[in-house]
């Protein structure tokens, strides 16, 4: 700590503020609920008096200082802005009015923004269990001690923060919009298609897979998963052979389509990715061989991401709600267009380069998520 820094008490510089009022069973009230991991207030939802279980809540005021009882451990601190004024919270969302002479308002916000300082929180959190009655009680809060420079500095310090925390929030609009861009791109690639080429039925392109096997007592098997809205395959547990009661198992190998029987309506399809191959799924499962000179296996992964291609499945489906699902002889009637594999190869290296795209952005993503916490953690050491 630099030595103009200087440990202090919470309580010497904020007060609490308790702006209670009676509910009214005839008023509407908007209620305040707070994200974790400094992630701050938002309003939670709108309740008439009536529905309200308490008799009084807590109205909140722009520029005080607040956080959750419950959820302090967890990040759950903020300070009301002005686009609040005239909202409420329960008194599990204890109100500070903080001395602005001594301490500025944001850089106490960022300082409860570090997870350091809701491991030191958590220590003085009491109740039974700690997700759902660790409380942190304003007496630890005001008896807490924080290391804290001359305003100047503190404002200083604010300001350095909230420069870098534009740039992020401007590099991820910029990143959002690109992102929409090629979504539309892709839509707009698929229609084209559509539009362009003969529909062929499923039946004429694939074929089952035979790669069963028996489990077997003592024998492990990797299992594959597959996400919906067309998010591809993932490895679940590894299982032993004995831990089964399907009598068979599939194993997948690369580039096999595989589909969920009950989820299909709902894109939950997988080309098998490389990693996954020689792992294995249930006959609730079926898997599926093809042609590689008639198609192009990252051409049948841009299908089943389609929405329209999901849309198709869900109409050969059958069954009530929660056991709605597809045979796999009426999957193989889904008709999809068929481009000459040529065609196909052209518009897969588009999206070869869009999905570049995408991967930069989502490691741009992460070194902009790994960068506020190294900042804070800068600031309030007295290094910035």
């Amino acid at each position: 700590m630099k030595h103009n820094w200087t440990n202090t008490r919470i309580g010497d510089f904020v007060q609490q503020s308790e702006n209670i009022v009676e509910v009214k069973p005839d008023k509407t009230y908007s209620l305040l609920g707070m994200s974790l991991e400094g992630r701050g207030l938002f309003v939670r939802e709108q309740k008439q008096g009536i529905e309200i279980g308490s008799k009084t809540l807590n109205k909140v005021i722009p520029g005080e200082f607040i956080y959750s009882r419950l959820f302090a451990w967890k990040g759950a601190f903020d300070f009301v802005r002005d686009d609040f004024e005239g909202t409420f919270v329960s008194d599990e969302y204890p109100t500070f009015i903080v001395d602005g002479e001594k301490v500025d308002l944001k850089f106490i916000h960022y300082y409860f923004n570090q997870s350091k300082t809701w491991k030191q929180v958590e220590e003085y959190c009491i109740g039974v269990t700690k997700a759902s009655r660790n409380r942190f009680k304003e007496k630890f809060f005001l008896s807490l001690s924080i290391p804290i420079p001359p305003l100047p500095e503190q404002q200083r310090i604010v300001s350095k923060i909230e420069n870098v925390k534009q740039r992020i929030e401007q590099i991820k609009k910029l990143r959002a919009e690109q992102e929409k861009e090629i979504r539309n791109l892709k839509y707009s690639m698929y229609c084209d298609v559509e539009k362009e080429f003969q529909n062929v039925p499923l039946k004429e392109l694939l074929s089952f897979s035979e790669n069963w096997e028996k489990p077997t007592a003592g024998t492990t098997y990797r299992q594959m998963g597959i996400r919906v809205w067309g998010e591809g395959g993932y490895e679940r547990e590894t299982i032993e052979g004995s831990q089964t009661q399907y009598p068979f198992f599939m194993k997948v190998e690369t580039d096999d389509l595989v589909i969920n029987k009950i989820w299909v309506r709902n894109g939950a399809l997988a080309v098998v990715p490389q990693e996954l191959n020689d792992c294995f799924v249930s006959t609730e499962f079926p898997t599926f061989k093809y042609d590689h000179q008639v198609l192009n296996p990252k051409w049948i992964t841009f299908l089943i991401k389609q929405k329209k291609f999901w849309e198709l499945c869900a109409e050969k489906s059958f069954g009530t709600s929660g056991k709605n699902r597809i045979k796999p002889e009426e999957f193989l009637r889904v008709e999809i267009p068929l481009p000459p594999i040529e065609e196909q190869n052209k518009i897969v290296a588009l999206l070869d380069k869009l999905d570049s795209v995408k991967s930069n952005h989502t490691e741009t993503e992460k070194e902009l998520t790994q960068l506020m916490p190294a900042l804070l953690d800068k600031a309030f050491k007295g290094e910035l």
